[in-house]
């Protein structure tokens, strides 16, 4: 399980949370990056396989990059950003799709337009 620490710009992963019967610790610092990551809120792995974080502006908020979906590994290296709104705390929730007939890889919620919107992973 990997989990948004919003107050600490911060993305961890619980190695044993599926099989945990007591309250687990942060786990293990994937990604500590407050260049990118703004008080993320939502994360969903990629049909390609890496973690997709919606940045809430929260905290460490960046006025060039308001509002965006950050794309890192599952090593926690950063991969792209991919804008939402030109306004602070927009970038709010975020789901993914893959599979045959999957007409989008993934679709995240704008805050301050209260708009759905899908979208195309670019291809490497």
């Amino acid at each position: 399980m990997y989990v948004a620490a919003t107050a600490d710009n911060a993305i961890h992963k619980i190695s044993a949370a599926a099989v945990s019967i007591r309250a687990v610790s942060r786990g293990e610092l994937i990604c500590l990056d407050p260049e990118r990551l703004g008080g993320p809120l939502a994360l969903r792995f990629a049909p390609n396989g890496n973690l997709l974080a919606a940045n809430g502006d929260a905290v460490n908020a960046a006025p060039e990059h308001p509002s965006e979906i950050v794309e890192f590994t599952r090593r926690g290296e950063f991969v792209r950003e991919y804008p939402l709104d030109a306004s602070q705390g927009g970038a709010f929730g975020l789901d993914t799709a893959s599979g045959r007939g999957a007409r989008f890889n993934y679709a995240a919620i704008d805050d301050v337009t209260n708009n759905l919107s899908v979208y195309h992973l670019p291809v490497d």
